[in-house]
């Protein structure tokens, strides 16, 4: 996994900062309807801030194609490695990287966590929402975004892949390649229909408990 240079991290940094201000902006509409959608995904402040979520009003230079986006730092102990941007009016494609990024994962400071138990979700909404939850999480945005050379990362862990039930198998197949790789970690499945976050909102943290815990 490529590391970014000091002033490539200072310079994501600066962005995320701009964006984590503009989601909070109280005169301006765009950012008003961005918390609105954040928190009917049951998405608290204090996670917002946590993983410095923000919007996209006023873009960096470089970053005119994501204006109108949610920005999602990718946050290590060293900084901000680099930001993800999701479309909030279904314009397509849903996530955009900054061009030429490599796969990352998110949440890496889950590993920083003492709790034996690790919680590996698709994508970072889902990851936010089982962190609300208690639970040490990364997030990775697809089974496509796997190396096999993350698995020694997850070495003494007890790993728990949570996967979706809603995206046509989709997520079944998320966990099939991670346990690949990872043999002994365990797979539970979202209710049909659903995905974390949606779990999440329909049942609060009962229903994520009783996922994870139950199976």
């Amino acid at each position: 996994m490529s590391v970014p240079s000091t002033h490539w991290k200072t310079l994501l940094g600066k962005a995320a900062r701009k964006y984590s201000n503009a989601l909070w902006a109280e005169d301006n509409e765009d950012a008003s309807s961005t918390r609105a959608y954040l928190t009917n995904r049951g998405l608290t402040t204090e996670a917002l801030n946590y993983f410095r979520i923000g919007l996209v009003a006023q873009p960096a230079e470089g970053h005119e194609t994501y204006t109108g986006r949610l920005c999602i730092p990718y946050i290590t102990r060293s900084g901000i490695v680099t930001l993800r941007f999701r479309s909030l009016d279904g314009a397509e494609p849903k996530y955009m990287s900054l061009t030429g990024d490599k796969s990352r994962i998110f949440n890496t400071r889950a590993f920083n966590r003492p709790e034996e138990t690790l919680i590996i979700t698709e994508g970072e909404i889902d990851c936010i929402t089982v962190s609300m939850c208690g639970y040490p999480a990364i997030g990775l945005p697809g089974a496509k975004t796997w190396r096999n050379y993350y698995a020694p990362l997850f070495e003494g862990r007890q790993v728990i892949i949570v996967s979706d039930n809603d995206d046509h198998g989709e997520g079944r197949r998320f966990a099939e390649k991670i346990r690949e790789d990872l043999p002994e970690a365990r797979n539970v499945i979202c209710p049909k229909g659903h995905d974390l976050n949606s779990l999440f909102v329909d049942g609060g943290k009962t229903a994520v408990y009783e996922l994870i815990e139950g199976n």
